[in-house]
């Protein structure tokens, strides 16, 4: 049993009912990007959903806030230089560890990220979900928290192409605009705009029409392409 502080309040969490190997908190520095990551001896994928289902009531937060991860999992991320990996280097604390496996990992070479997959796979995403909203399959309102958070991501990995890692999207896409070999379609005023728009979609807060919206996600579609070819 293990205990810790969130929203101002003591947690108590039996580690052996689960098999908790580690518990890290991340996304500290955007509050609606908050996570809580489980990591576990072993699980099953079913029992994994599960938990996360159990946990988050218990913690009265939502699902998707929680990642359940296999130790076997995080090693081997870690292995391959997964740019989630860095990103909890970097970022991460640890509220638990039932040995030194977490910090050991965590302190371990890792291998630089592949940033042309994981650029390639930003843009795969954002194409596939501009699709559904053209399919009528997706509201505006994701589309453009998408696309807030696709050109966040793109800002990351132009920093991280020039060799410094800042896992905060706005501050990394302000950053990018001081790289000489980047030009991007957007001004950095610009993407506050669209960055406030995606914290309030987060957090449920009120937004603009549907008919204001519509007309801004193509603009930030086109704007996403221009910038993914930087």
């Amino acid at each position: 049993m293990f205990q810790f502080q969130l929203k101002n309040q003591n947690v108590s969490i039996d580690d052996s009912k689960y098999g908790i190997e580690a518990l890290l908190a991340y996304g500290m520095e955007e509050p609606h990007c908050f996570h809580l990551m489980f990591v576990l001896d072993d699980c099953m994928k079913a029992r994994a959903c599960a938990m996360r289902a159990e946990l988050a009531t218990k913690l009265q937060i939502p699902k998707d806030q929680i990642v359940v991860i296999t130790k076997e999992q995080l090693i081997c991320q870690t292995k391959k230089g997964d740019l989630y990996c860095w990103y909890l280097r970097q970022s991460c604390k640890i509220i638990y560890h039932k040995s030194n496996f977490i910090k050991e990992l965590l302190n371990c070479q890792i291998p630089r990220p592949n940033m042309e997959f994981e650029t390639k796979s930003v843009i795969q995403f954002v194409d596939n979900s501009m699709q559904l909203y053209r399919q009528k399959r997706l509201n505006c309102y994701a589309m453009l928290a998408i696309l807030a958070e696709g050109i966040g991501d793109l800002g990351e990995h132009v920093c991280i192409r020039h060799g410094s890692f800042v896992f905060h999207k706005k501050n990394a896409v302000e950053k990018c605009f001081h790289c000489s070999d980047v030009t991007l379609p957007f001004t950095y005023q610009q993407y506050c705009v669209l960055y406030k728009y995606w914290c309030s979609y987060k957090e449920n807060q009120t937004l603009p029409r549907p008919m204001l919206v519509d007309l801004a996600v193509d603009e930030w579609y086109q704007a996403f392409c221009k910038f993914a070819k930087c």
